[in-house]
C-alpha cells in the first residue's frame, strides 16, 4: 500500500505525530487530521501538495470520506408520521413521567434533563415549565375529567369519601366503583382536592355535591357510599340522602384500640414496647448496632401509629421477634435504647405473647377487608367469623387476660355491628355471593328465604319501572302494568286479557325458578385472608350471567360498593407524597388538584386491567369452615 504524501511533513514518535514544521502534535494518527493541520497551520505549504490540487478539482482522496450514521428521526423514534403528533406525544409523555414520579416541574429546566432527553434527539423541543403549568396540565386535567363522566354516564355506581388532615393541608376524596355488563370491576378516583373550609357535615356534603354535578352524577345512580364513622360524615350523607356504610376496617380498627386502652396492663407493655422502637428509630448508630446483632436474620423493627390500621399488631411482632437480640443488645451497649430494653420485663413479654392471637384475627379480617376488588357481599360473613372466632379463643386460651380481652371485643365488636344486620343492601350482597349464598354460619335458612323473598320484590319493582319506562317512550305499547298488576296504558279501547292478568304471578315464578337454580349451583372457595377470592366472584358472575340473567342485574349493583375506604385511603398516600415534596411547596390548590387528578388517572389505568381468575368447589355439608383462624 502506498504511502501518503502527507507523511512527509510529518514524523511519529511513539503514539504521538509532530509537525516537522511547527514541531507541534497532531491528534490521531489518520491523515484527514494531518491533511487538516497542514491546510489551516501551514496554507502555503498545502497549497503546493496533490492533496490539494486533487481536492480541488474534485479529484479522489487518499482517503473516501467517513460515511456518517443517520441520526433517528422523531418520528421513527416514537411511532408517528405527523410532527405536529410526535409533539404532543412527546409533550404528554414528559407530562406522565414528571406526575407519575412526583417530581417538580422546574426539572424540565435542568440541563442534566435536557442532555437526557437530547441524547437520541438533538432536535427535539423539550415543553416549558410554563407550558406544562398552564397548558399540559389544565388539558390533560380536563380531558381525564372527560373521560370519567363519560365512564360513569348511565351506571350504577358506588362511592368511597374519606378526609384527610395534617398540620399543612386538608384534602377531600371520593372514589367511584361500578361493574360493567361482563362483570368487569373498574374503580376511579372521582376527585381529591384540597377542602380549605371547616370540616362540618353540611361543608362536606356540599362538595361532595359540587364534585358528583361537575362529573354529572344524578344522586339517584349511587348505590352506597362508604365512609368512616365520623359525625359529621353521617350528617354529609344524610343531607345528600345518599345510603351509607361504616367502613368495617376502621370499625375493627376501633376494637383494637379499645382491647388495648382499656387495660392498664395492656396498655403499658404496648406503650413500653413502643419506647423501644422510638429509641431505635431516633438512633441510626443504634439501628446500625442492633442490625450487626442480628446478622441474616435483620429486620427493621416497625413503629405503632395510632390511626393506621394494624399498626400495633405489626409494631409488637416485630418487637417480640427482636427480643433475643434485644436483650443481647441491652446487655452490650449502654445507651437510650438500652434503658427503654431494660423497662420490658418477662411480664411485658408475656401479656404481648398473649395479645398478639387476638390481634391476629383482626390483622386477617382487615386483609380479606381491604383487599383490591372486595366487596361489600363479604361484610356480614367477616364479622360473623371473626365473631366466632373471638368466642373460640375466649373458651380455647387458659390465660384470664386473654378470655377478658377477646370477650370484651367480641362484645364491642357486636355493638358497634349490631345494626348491620338489618341493612338490605349488605344481606341481598350476601346472597348474591357464590362464595357465601347459604352458608348457614352468616344466616339461618329462614333468614335467606326472607332474603329471597327479597331479592324476588326487588327485581319484580326493578321490570316493572323497566316496562313503565319503556310504555311511556312507546305509544304503540298496550299492556304495561304497574306495581299493583294493573294495566297502564293511554289507549282507552285496550281490553286487559285474562292470560295478561297473571303476567306478574308468571314473573314471580319464573325469578323463584331462577332462584333456586343459583341456589344449587357451584359455589365458590369460602373466604380466607391468604387468597380471599374476590376476583372468583366476578368471574364467576361472568360466567353465569346468562344462566342467570334476572340476578345478574342485581349483582352489577350490590356487589359494586366496597367494604372498606380503602380506596380513599389509597389516594391519600399518594396525595401525601405529593405535598409533602419541598420542591412542589409554590404549587396552588388548583394546580395541585389537576396534578392529582392525572396522578389517580394514571394509576387507576394501571390497576383497570382486565384480570379474570375462577375456581369454583361444589357445595358441601360443611357450612362452618372459617378461613384460617384454627378455630
Amino acid at each position: 500500500m502506498t504511502k501518503s504524501e502527507v507523511w512527509q511533513y510529518f514524523i511519529k514518535e511513539g503514539n504521538d505525530v509532530i509537525c516537522n514544521k511547527c514541531k507541534k502534535a497532531v491528534s490521531g494518527l489518520n491523515t484527514t487530521n494531518l491533511w487538516n493541520h497542514l491546510n489551516h497551520s501551514h496554507p502555503e505549504i498545502y497549497k503546493l501538495t496533490e492533496h490539494s490540487k486533487k481536492k480541488q478539482g474534485d479529484g479522489e482522496l487518499d482517503e473516501p470520506p467517513t460515511k456518517k450514521a443517520k441520526q433517528h428521526t422523531l418520528q421513527a423514534a416514537f411511532g408517528v408520521s405527523n410532527r405536529q403528533e410526535q409533539d404532543n406525544k412527546f409533550k404528554n409523555l414528559i407530562l406522565e413521567f414528571i406526575i407519575d414520579n412526583n417530581l417538580p416541574i422546574s426539572i424540565v429546566e435542568s440541563e442534566t434533563f435536557k442532555n437526557l432527553v437530547r441524547f437520541n434527539s438533538p432536535d427535539i423541543k423539550i415543553p416549558s415549565r410554563q407550558e406544562i403549568t398552564y397548558t399540559l396540565i389544565p388539558k390533560r386535567a380536563n380531558s381525564v375529567k372527560k373521560n370519567i363522566t363519560e365512564s360513569l354516564a348511565n351506571q350504577k355506581i358506588a362511592l368511597t369519601t374519606d378526609t384527610f388532615s395534617n398540620k399543612s393541608n386538608s384534602l377531600i376524596c371520593v372514589t367511584s366503583s361500578w361493574l360493567t355488563r361482563d362483570f368487569q370491576l373498574k374503580n376511579r378516583v372521582i376527585a381529591i382536592e384540597p377542602l380549605l373550609e371547616h370540616h362540618t357535615g353540611v361543608n362536606i356534603s356540599e362538595r361532595i355535591q359540587k364534585i358528583l354535578t361537575e362529573f354529572n352524577v344524578d344522586l339517584n345512580d349511587i348505590v352506597l357510599m362508604t365512609r368512616d364513622g365520623a359525625s359529621n360524615m353521617e350528617v354529609a350523607c344524610r343531607k345528600l340522602n345518599i345510603p351509607s356504610l361504616h367502613c368495617l376496617c376502621h370499625i375493627l380498627h376501633l376494637v383494637v384500640k379499645m382491647v388495648i386502652m382499656k387495660h392498664i396492663e395492656v396498655f403499658g407493655s404496648v406503650a413500653r414496647a413502643q419506647a423501644i422502637v422510638n429509641s431505635f428509630k431516633r438512633s441510626p448508630s443504634a439501628s446500625h448496632e442492633l442490625r450487626i446483632l442480628e446478622g441474616d436474620d435483620a429486620r427493621s423493627l416497625l413503629l405503632g401509629i395510632e390511626t393506621r390500621w394494624n399498626s400495633f399488631f405489626h409494631m409488637l411482632e416485630s418487637v417480640i421477634r427482636a427480643m433475643p437480640y434485644l436483650r443481647v443488645y441491652g446487655e452490650t451497649y449502654k445507651n437510650a435504647a438500652t434503658n427503654a430494653i431494660k423497662m420490658v420485663s418477662e411480664g411485658d413479654v408475656s401479656i404481648i405473647n398473649t395479645l398478639l392471637p387476638l390481634l391476629k384475627l383482626f390483622e386477617d379480617a382487615t386483609l380479606i377487608l381491604s383487599a383490591e376488588k372486595a366487596s361489600i357481599s363479604c361484610y356480614l360473613y367477616v364479622i360473623k367469623v371473626l365473631t366466632r372466632a373471638l368466642e373460640s379463643l375466649e373458651q380455647s386460651s387458659d390465660s384470664e387476660l386473654i378470655q377478658v380481652l377477646a370477650r370484651e371485643a367480641k362484645a364491642d365488636l357486636t355493638e358497634r355491628t349490631e345494626g348491620c344486620f338489618e341493612m338490605e343492601s349488605l344481606k341481598i350482597a350476601a346472597f348474591l355471593d357464590p362464595r357465601i349464598k347459604q352458608r348457614a354460619l352468616l344466616f339461618e335458612a329462614d333468614k335467606w328465604r326472607e332474603i329471597e323473598n327479597t331479592v324476588i320484590e326487588k327485581l319484580v319493582n326493578l321490570k316493572s319501572d323497566n316496562d313503565t319506562a319503556q310504555g311511556i317512550q312507546n305509544n304503540d305499547a298496550t299492556t304495561v302494568r304497574d306495581s299493583n298488576c294493573n294495566v297502564v296504558t293511554n289507549n282507552p279501547w285496550d281490553v286487559e286479557d285474562s292470560n295478561d292478568a297473571c303476567a306478574f304471578v308468571t314473573l314471580r315464578d319464573e325469578l323463584k325458578a331462577e332462584i333456586a337454580l343459583y341456589i344449587k349451583a357451584e359455589r365458590l372457595n369460602v373466604i380466607n385472608p391468604l387468597d380471599p377470592g374476590h376476583s372468583n366472584v366476578y368471574g364467576w358472575w361472568r360466567k353465569h350471567r346468562s344462566s342467570f340473567p334476572n340476578l345478574a342485574i342485581l349483582a352489577r349493583e350490590y356487589l359494586a360498593p366496597s367494604p372498606s375506604s380503602c380506596a380513599s385511603e389509597r389516594a391519600f398516600s399518594k396525595a401525601t407524597l405529593h405535598y409533602s415534596n419541598k420542591l412542589r411547596s409554590r404549587l396552588k390548590p388548583t394546580l395541585s388538584g389537576q396534578i392529582l387528578m392525572i396522578q389517580t388517572d394514571l394509576a387507576d389505568k394501571r390497576r383497570n386491567k382486565d384480570r379474570y381468575f375462577y375456581y369454583a368447589e361444589e357445595p358441601d355439608d360443611e357450612d362452618l369452615e372459617l378461613y384460617s383462624l384454627d378455630i
